[in-house]
């Protein structure tokens, strides 16, 4: 089998290893868990060694860092939708001002035309990317063809 990364992957180590090495893992405890993976990748013979990071600290920070994010990602606002209905909204969106990458307030992002059409675009993106995901699956076609009415739309 030929592995590769997919677009967007940061990886450094070789795929094909990895993949390959990540199939006999697989084999050999009749699946794959986060835990199988980094416990073989402790090893520094293990070709997936080089894929973490092992310094405790900066470890450690890069979590704190990753929690940081789900807690931005996962915080919503209660929206009124009428006759003591409501819905959660994502509270804060990834938009780039400048020159970086930030989270700012959905009510921010929605009252500016550049910032919505960030929002928007993202999301195409990942409409795309979950098409190409699962274009075989021919039970999707009536949400492949509404996400094809998307794209001419926003185009």
């Amino acid at each position: 089998m030929k592995y590769r990364w997919r677009a967007g992957a940061r990886e450094t180590l070789d795929a094909q290893s990895v993949g390959e090495h990540l199939e006999t893992l697989r084999a050999e405890h009749g699946g794959l868990t986060a835990h199988t993976v980094l416990g073989d990748a402790t090893s520094p013979r293990s070709p997936l060694h080089d894929g973490f990071e092992w310094d405790d600290g900066r470890a450690a920070h890069e979590h704190r860092l990753h929690q940081a994010r789900m807690m931005l990602a996962h915080i919503a606002v209660v929206v009124s939708t009428g006759d003591d209905d409501s819905r959660d909204i994502r509270a804060f969106v990834v938009v780039n001002r400048g020159t970086q990458d930030r989270y700012e307030s959905i009510s921010v992002v929605m009252r500016d035309p550049v910032l919505r059409h960030q929002v928007l675009m993202r999301a195409l993106r990942e409409l795309e990317s979950w098409e190409r995901r699962y274009h075989d699956l021919r039970e999707f076609g009536g949400v492949r063809a509404a996400i094809t009415k998307t794209q001419r739309t926003l185009a």
